[in-house]
């Protein structure tokens, strides 16, 4: 995982933190291992979320197919919803469910002109 990456990812914890939320970052998440691990996990007394967070300067993310089954394996066993939160360059963080996001052969993606399938993060929050 890039700095930038890692940057991102605790952006979005703080977010959830200023929010009410107790937020973790797993290492060895992403590519680093063959066990599915989420990026963040948030949690509050209410709800758990398992997310991946990808940050793109261009206008296309495309993610794993592999990666999200990940995410969706270890969401399920933990007890936490799973979550794609995406951010195009000075946009705002966006989060994705599966059934959000475009498939494709061996990826799901992600486009600025579909942004609107997704929900802005803070409004994510403020609506769970």
């Amino acid at each position: 995982m890039s700095k930038k990456g890692t940057n991102y990812e605790y952006k979005v914890m703080n977010i959830f933190e200023n929010n009410g939320y107790a937020a973790l970052r797993s290492l060895g998440s992403g590519g680093g291992t063959k066990k599915g691990r989420p990026d963040v996990l948030v949690g509050n007394c209410r709800n758990i979320f398992g997310f991946e967070v990808k940050q793109r300067r261009g206008d296309v993310c495309y993610i794993n197919k592999s990666q999200v089954d990940k995410l969706n394996d270890f969401c399920y066993r933990f007890g936490a919803s799973p979550y794609i939160i995406v951010k195009f360059g000075r946009m705002p963080f966006y989060v994705f469910d599966e059934n959000s996001m475009i498939i494709c052969e061996k990826s799901y993606k992600i486009s600025v002109e579909d942004i609107g399938r997704g929900i802005e993060l803070n409004n994510f929050i403020s609506g769970v």
